[in-house]
């Protein structure tokens, strides 16, 4: 309901402000080619080394939990509405919470393959594609519901209109190619 909504907004603009406050002292503080050519220019200014290791290791891992439990929901419902008949063994759940443990075993294995590629920065730039162009996608959709006047189409977050999804479709589509 709205809780989530608001705690959702709320954790984003709460991370947003931190980034903006991390990006600011360390761009005063630290020589800018200093910034460009050392990946772990966090750890040389902070007190404790472990301090930055520590948080780097625990945001990695939240977030590639969430990732892990988001996709597999999502596999799940595009195996359950039979979009892609091959993901059928997908569908099913278990237990009373519907569970999509084949789901989550299969995107673990898909994460492992990937992680052999042992490049990371290689695949940042594919994996933040992936997401622009889903959420380019996702953005069109509802923009393109909205004014066809689908009238299955019923959003509940509160500030949806269909210039913010006109928005979110056209920042998206820029930021693929900057």
């Amino acid at each position: 309901g709205r809780s989530i909504a608001v705690g959702t907004f709320c954790a984003v603009g709460y991370s947003l402000l931190v980034y903006i406050i991390l990006s600011t002292l360390i761009a005063f503080s630290v020589d800018r080619s200093l910034l460009l050519s050392n990946y772990y220019v966090f750890q040389k200014v902070c007190f404790s080394e472990y301090i930055v290791v520590v948080g780097v290791v625990l945001s990695s891992l939240s977030s590639s939990l969430a990732l892990l439990a988001g996709a597999s929901r999502i596999l799940q419902a595009i195996a359950r509405d039979n979009l892609l008949p091959i993901l059928r063994p997908f569908a099913s759940g278990y237990g009373a919470d519907d569970n999509p443990v084949r789901c989550v075993l299969f995107m673990w294995f898909i994460s492992q393959c990937i992680l052999f590629v042992g490049k990371l920065n290689l695949l940042a730039p594919i994996s933040t594609m992936i997401f622009l162009v889903t959420y380019f996608w996702l953005n069109g959709t509802c923009f393109l519901l909205r004014i066809s006047g689908a009238p299955n189409f019923r959003p509940l977050f509160h500030f949806f209109t269909w210039h913010t999804a006109l928005l979110g479709a056209l920042i998206c589509f820029g930021m693929m190619w900057v």
